[in-house]
């Protein structure tokens, strides 16, 4: 029996191949700004909690108020930042929509395939099976 081969298997394998990528590079940034919200909530914290240590020490609230205006800097920084790398996500996942409707359109196209193939040979074993009842028939 003839085994089925989809004639554009090459394609549909790039085509996975370029969604595996994509899924990798997404990925990525969304791992980028994952870790740009973590700074920030820690960031955070540390100014919740100089903010809430007390003390009489003028250098000492000096120095905090200071390290409060550096990490607000910071925080600014890490926001545009997050919204620089949303940007970029937002890039990367019509990116991997439109590569997945690609790799969707060859899966189908060979589903049909497929089934073309499986009507083909269901055809000819019948054909076969009609011939040998006939040469039965005949002899008989």
């Amino acid at each position: 029996m003839k085994k089925f081969q989809f004639k554009f298997e090459s394609i549909l394998k790039l085509r996975e191949h370029k969604v595996n990528l994509a899924k990798e590079d997404l990925a990525k940034v969304i791992k980028e700004k994952q870790i740009r919200f973590d700074n920030l909530k820690i960031n955070n914290t540390e100014v919740d909690e100089l903010l809430n240590s007390s003390t009489r020490d003028i250098l000492f609230l000096q120095a905090r108020n200071n390290r409060i205006e550096h990490i607000k800097l910071l925080n600014q920084k890490l926001n545009k930042e997050i919204n620089n790398i949303e940007e970029i996500e937002n890039v990367r996942r019509e990116k991997l929509a439109k590569l997945l409707k690609e790799e969707k359109i060859m899966e189908k196209l060979k589903e049909n395939d497929f089934e073309d193939f499986k009507k083909e040979v269901n055809k000819k074993d019948s054909d076969f099976i009609d011939e040998i009842a006939n040469q039965r028939a005949y002899k008989r």
